[in-house]
């Protein structure tokens, strides 16, 4: 027979918290007996876990980029440059066709 420690007790119970519904109790009142209704709160425990995840998904594709455009060899100030360029060129085309 295994017998369990507290810290090991602990730890069961923290997951099966985590996992399980959170109930809500105001300080002003007791703790509800075994076969009174309660007021859950199923999303509360999850909010920091899903905004950690947006925070990361927000921030991932940038960094993402950057390696990808440095190992291509072509960065977006490049495809910047070449596209003024090419209008500039464009412009100055157009300009000397009305001239003539």
């Amino acid at each position: 027979m295994k017998q369990f420690s507290y810290e090991s007790t602990w730890c069961v119970v923290a997951q099966f918290c985590w996992a399980t519904n959170t109930h809500y109790l105001p300080f002003d009142k007791d703790a509800p007996k075994v076969d009174e209704p309660r007021s859950y709160i199923s999303y509360y425990q999850w909010i920091p876990l899903f905004l950690a995840c947006q925070a990361l998904m927000f921030y991932l594709p940038r960094p993402i980029w950057k390696s990808l455009s440095r190992k291509s060899g072509i960065t977006l100030s490049n495809i910047t440059d070449a596209a003024i360029d090419c209008q500039r060129k464009a412009e100055q085309d157009g300009a000397e066709n009305v001239v003539k």
